[in-house]
């Protein structure tokens, strides 16, 4: 069995000066969200440090799909997490020109599993907002509804987004990337379950196209001749050396297939799910709170300034590929 490498997203100290991590898409070129305009960031905010932490896309005007284990027992982050439209330069987020909104509820299905043991399936999560999002939004057809797993193309052409570092674990100057995958059969993931997609990359100076820790919770886009892209898959998992062509496996990167779970998103976002936390504001005191016991999960007498608007893988060894990078924050 091999030694699996792991990187949850996870949350600094608020006293500590923060600590960078690894999020990166390979061989990425920049990507405009008028191209994609589902596609919304996570962000970290408790007034004095921030960071962007997963990617996330527009259901509609109240509802944000990600991955699971991007909130799964992270509690204070739970708290302080703010969903951000529009940012293709994730240094831009204190100009104060993106509409952010502050989450409410979290949603992820019972099954969910996070563990590497069982390759962390059902990986999928619903994050309900504090307020509508202005000018009524409204991307659920821009969900994969129609086709299924076994009739989705084994091809190239599925675009995925994400923020980050680039090819070799170079910074960048933290634009959006997008970058080319291609769906590949499942025994290439080391026979992924059926709410699982398995994608591959080409090979373009040294790196394979991949996505990588940082880019979970976003997107991979397929357009099948409409003219707009329909998500397929959410960033889920990958190999811990991203991008890079190695005998023992042939993927690059595992995503939930949101053909698979269907059903369940539209119960949540028609109000036929129980959240597993909600939050409450009284004033200025802020509480996660978890619904299954009423217990407080974490709590804050803050209110930031966004509010006014393993396993048997076999084929490699995985991380997640969600992170947090804080920065202090600064205001002028």
């Amino acid at each position: 069995m091999k030694r699996l490498a792991l990187v949850l997203s996870m949350l600094a100290s608020a006293s500590s000066h923060g600590f960078e991590s690894n999020p990166y898409i390979v061989n990425g070129s920049p990507a405009s969200v008028s191209e994609f305009p589902t596609f919304s960031s996570l962000y970290f905010d408790n007034g004095k440090y921030y960071g962007n932490y997963c990617g996330s896309t527009v259901i509609n005007e109240n509802y944000i799909l990600t991955a699971a284990h991007c909130i799964y027992g992270a509690f204070d982050q739970m708290l302080h997490t703010n969903v951000v439209l529009g940012v293709e330069n994730k240094n831009d987020y204190l100009s104060g020109k993106f509409e952010s909104v502050r989450a409410a509820e979290f949603y992820y299905p019972d099954n969910y599993e996070h563990s590497e043991v069982s390759a962390w399936p059902n990986d999928i999560a619903i994050i309900k907002l504090a307020r509508p999002l202005a000018g009524n939004p409204d991307y659920y057809n821009h969900l994969n509804l129609n086709v299924s797993k076994g009739s989705l193309e084994k091809t190239t052409g599925y675009m995925a987004l994400g923020h980050g570092l680039v090819n070799g674990n170079v910074a960048s100057d933290g634009q959006l990337l997008k970058t080319d995958l291609t769906l590949t059969n499942d025994s290439n993931c080391d026979n992924t379950k059926p709410g699982q997609l398995c994608f591959d990359g080409l090979l373009d100076g040294g790196y394979k196209n991949s996505t990588c820790n940082g880019d979970s919770g976003g997107p991979v886009y397929k357009d099948f001749g409409t003219g707009k892209y329909i998500q397929v898959g959410i960033t889920s998992y990958g190999p811990v050396r991203c991008g890079s062509p190695s005998p023992s496996f042939a993927a690059t990167s595992v995503f939930t297939n949101v053909n698979e779970y269907q059903n369940w998103i539209s119960s949540v976002i028609s109000g036929g799910e129980t959240p597993k936390y909600h939050i409450v504001a009284k004033g200025s005191d802020r509480q996660l709170i978890e619904n299954s016991t009423s217990s407080v999960k974490a709590s804050s007498n803050h209110i930031d300034a966004s509010s006014s608007s393993g396993g048997s893988l076999g084929f490699f060894s995985v991380m997640l590929l969600g992170a947090l990078s804080l920065r202090k924050k600064i205001r002028r």
